[in-house]
């Protein structure tokens, strides 16, 4: 599944950083089966943070006070993630 699902992750890294949780879940839902349909394997559901996110790390930012939402995870998972500054929409 660790194809289909990284192919996902960076596609949402790289391109759906400054959009709304709404169109991200949309796009990587519309990505994740377009994986499928081209036969390459990856989980039912997709989700960024099971994917690339690190526990340890997620419950280190949620104690510094990033609040503990699907999207702000998200964000900082992108702004890990990045060579450079992302733009994320908070």
């Amino acid at each position: 599944n660790l194809t289909g699902d990284v192919i996902v992750a960076s596609g949402l890294i790289a391109y759906l950083g400054a959009f709304t949780p709404d169109l991200r879940e949309r796009e990587a839902l519309s990505w994740a089966a377009a994986s499928k349909e081209k036969n390459i394997p990856g989980s039912e559901e997709f989700s960024l943070a099971t994917c690339l996110g690190e526990p340890v790390k997620i419950r280190n930012w949620t104690i510094c006070g990033l609040p503990n939402d699907a999207f702000s995870i998200e964000n900082g998972i992108v702004v890990d993630q990045s060579r450079r500054w992302p733009l994320c929409i908070d």
